[in-house]
């Protein structure tokens, strides 16, 4: 893709993320509904992906900044969500009713502390878009960035080493990382058309899925009441334990045949 449509590309979906940011974070400070703290957090995500790849021409220290706050209030309803996922996670659990009512009270309780800290929704720091239109070689720059970063996700995911061990969080986190800067840039080069029908995207999504139940597990088990002296709590752990166990095993198969995909080789 030449500069100039991949920086059209880029600065129509950025500029696209300040609407749905402002209607989220008002939907999600009104209501603190499950759904909407996630699509808030995954919103976060994608907005400070794309401004890092336009550093040189919004300026390091705007995207710094703004970075830093989307970082503070994503950490803030962070432990909402992983509440969130295990009170979903239990309600397909028999017999878990008096741990899950416990829990609820406890997520609504950290909302309340959580919900004062979305006080203003901030502007994405566009103000260098909004005047002349950019010469080439900023646009150059900007490619030349694209393919830098997606490039290093794909050479970290090719040279990812498993096993994927149930007990090391750390190491395939790091996978997870790599997995969506390849899947954030892989969509902006794509058009919506052509993304529902890439390889390349659809192995990228399903690895992350395996991956993102795996930690969900993660989540579910610090959420869990600490007291193992509990049976029915001892139980949903050991059931936690299994199911991570599980979901990585997916997750390894799925990630060998991917790095093996000419797909994923020829990304640059």
């Amino acid at each position: 893709m030449k500069p100039d449509k991949l920086f059209q590309r880029w600065q129509s979906r950025l500029e696209g993320f300040q609407p749905d940011l402002k209607k989220e974070w008002a939907l999600c400070r009104r209501t603190g509904e499950v759904e909407s703290i996630h699509r808030l957090r995954v919103l976060l995500r994608r907005a400070r992906l794309y401004l890092r790849l336009g550093n040189p021409i919004l300026g390091k220290e705007k995207v710094e900044n703004f970075r830093v706050w989307t970082t503070r209030v994503s950490n803030a309803v962070g432990r909402v969500r992983d509440y969130d996922v295990t009170l979903a996670w239990l309600q397909q659990q028999p017999g878990s009713l008096p741990v899950y009512q416990r829990l609820s009270k406890r997520r609504a309780m950290l909302w309340t502390a959580a919900r004062p800290k979305l006080q203003r929704c901030r502007e994405l720091p566009l103000q260098a878009l909004a005047g002349k239109p950019l010469k080439r070689q900023p646009k150059k720059r900007l490619a030349s960035r694209f393919h830098k970063i997606i490039a290093g996700a794909r050479t970290e995911v090719l040279e990812f080493n498993s096993p994927l061990d149930p007990a090391d969080t750390e190491h395939w986190h790091e996978l997870r990382h790599d997995l969506r800067r390849l899947r954030y840039l892989r969509e902006l080069y794509l058009s919506p058309k052509q993304q529902k029908a890439d390889r390349l995207l659809q192995s990228v999504i399903q690895l992350q899925e395996f991956l993102g139940e795996a930690q969900n597990c993660v989540a579910a088990a610090t959420v869990l009441p600490k007291s193992e002296a509990v049976p029915e709590v001892k139980r949903l752990r050991d059931l936690l334990s299994a199911q991570r166990a599980e979901w990585l095993r997916k997750a390894e198969l799925a990630l060998k045949e991917f790095q093996k995909s000419q797909a994923l080789k020829k990304v640059k």
